[in-house]
């Protein structure tokens, strides 16, 4: 399942949103959104190998406090 991650803050890092997320399930891949310069566009794209994960990852953090932060998290 492919998840979008929004309303990250800027020093977030791929191993942050790792540690957040893989109590839930195998995460298969994070890629944080970076403008042409390498600044964080506070968002990421994550895939946790089991649909299940994902549907609790979104159930759980959407609209969660996350660094000061309320996550937006949808499936793509």
């Amino acid at each position: 399942m492919h998840l979008f991650l929004g309303n990250l803050p800027l020093s977030v890092s791929e191993q942050d949103i790792y540690y957040l997320l893989s109590g839930f399930g195998s995460v298969t891949s994070i890629k944080i959104t970076r403008d042409s310069h390498g600044r964080s566009l506070c968002n990421a794209h994550v895939e946790i190998k089991e649909d299940v994960d994902g549907r609790s990852i979104i159930t759980t953090l959407h609209n969660a406090n996350f660094k000061e932060h309320y996550l937006i998290v949808y499936e793509i």
